[in-house]
């Protein structure tokens, strides 16, 4: 991240702290914390291998037991919270 430019490191840490947020109000509850809890049929999000566009799809649309949360979301926040998985630490 380079600091200072448009979007740069800080800009990146916003975000990241938006999609967190929309990530504990919307998607903890099932997923848990950390990405691995798996209630309610929850995936684990730590051993995904979804891209981008497939997890913005799924978080859309919604899938199996999975809600479409674009009744919730808009496509900013969908984005945001997509972006924040990335950032999910691994933990057993």
């Amino acid at each position: 991240w380079i600091i200072g430019s448009c979007g740069g490191a800080i800009g990146k840490r916003k975000a990241l702290s938006k999609g967190q947020r929309i990530y504990i109000e919307q998607c903890q509850r099932c997923h848990g914390a950390h990405g691995n809890a798996q209630l309610n049929g929850a995936k684990n999000l730590q051993y995904s291998d979804l891209n981008m566009e497939e997890r913005i799809h799924i978080i859309t649309k919604g899938r199996g037991v999975m809600p479409a949360f674009s009744g919730n979301l808009n496509s900013e926040e969908i984005d945001l919270v997509a972006s924040y998985l990335d950032s999910l630490p691994v933990v057993p």
